[in-house]
């Protein structure tokens, strides 16, 4: 049996820059011969590490939702695939990456060519394309009702810088839309833009859970998954 204190980070220019909030939890583990993660002793019984999270913003008021990190990768192709496919920029060129089959498809991976700038994910392509960027986040309103148009009427063309940073499934995309509607629109932005500050970087940061209560919504990291690969 151990006791688990996540250490107070050093992001203090990121919570303030990005208006997160980063909560500290206390908790205990002990291993459990039933479940193959670690398991989380909350009062009398075990739970996993996530539900442990979703439990304690309950309690606080919260509704929480599991959502892994891949939906917010689809709204990051959806609102950016304009700007980072701009054959205004010089930068880009053409590559050919392999596009995985899709949900009810079977079959092998096939080569498919997209436009992409040399340095994209970069924290170079931020410092490089940030007139472009901030220009193109700011003009995006900060209201559901034209972030769901905005994000089914982008949907198509960002397919194929979607099929690139692997947020392609049709579940992922299903539960994009639903964070247009559950994230306020300013912190929804928020999440855009620290990802495209170094996307490589920051795409693996968590696997967040957002949590929903009266006039309040959070997204909160809990663990982190794999990266994808790509052929260029």
């Amino acid at each position: 049996m151990s006791t688990i204190l996540r250490p107070s980070l050093k992001a203090q220019a990121f919570t303030d820059r990005w208006q997160v909030e980063i909560v500290d939890l206390t908790a205990t583990y002990m291993r459990n011969a039933g479940m193959k993660s670690a398991a989380i002793l909350d009062g009398a019984e075990f739970c996993r590490v996530e539900e442990f999270a979703a439990r304690h913003f309950r309690r606080s008021g919260f509704e929480a939702t599991f959502v892994e990190s891949e939906p917010f990768h689809v709204l990051f192709g959806v609102f950016f695939w304009s700007v980072i496919q701009d054959r205004c920029d010089r930068q880009v060129r053409t590559v050919g990456i392999m596009a995985r089959p899709g949900d009810d498809q079977g079959g092998p991976s096939k080569l498919i060519w997209i436009p992409l700038p040399s340095d994209f994910g970069s924290s170079d392509y931020s410092r490089r394309r940030a007139k472009a960027l901030t220009k193109h986040l700011s003009a995006i309103a900060e209201t559901k009702a034209e972030l769901l148009r905005l994000f089914d009427s982008w949907l198509a063309p960002s397919a194929r810088l979607r099929e690139y940073v692997g947020a392609h499934r049709r579940e992922s995309i299903e539960t994009a839309r639903k964070l247009v509607e559950l994230i306020p629109p300013a912190v929804l932005k928020n999440v855009l833009g620290y990802l495209v500050l170094h996307y490589w970087a920051h795409r693996s940061g968590c696997r967040p859970a957002s949590t929903r209560g009266e006039r309040r919504s959070r997204t909160d990291g809990i663990s982190r998954p794999a990266a994808s690969a790509v052929l260029a």
